[in-house]
């Protein structure tokens, strides 16, 4: 997967979270897509997704993926 595959991945959670959940969409995408954004550039998924700077918070979701599981909604 290329970071324009996951930065539309990303913009499309971004958008389909409410506005106060935001942050919490772009942490559990990380979590999501741990595996995959560990060969890529965080900083550059975030930048494709042109959502702003959420790279702290996409990192934070990567290094949370090995301690948490996601409920399936």
């Amino acid at each position: 997967m290329t970071a324009d595959d996951l930065g539309r991945i990303l913009r499309a959670e971004y958008d389909k979270a409410e506005q106060r959940q935001k942050a919490v969409a772009v942490v559990c995408f990380g979590i999501k897509y741990a595996q995959q954004l560990k060969s890529q550039s965080v900083a550059a998924v975030s930048a494709c997704a042109d959502i702003g700077k959420w790279a702290p918070q996409i990192s934070l979701g990567v290094n949370l993926a090995e301690h948490v599981e996601l409920k399936k909604p």
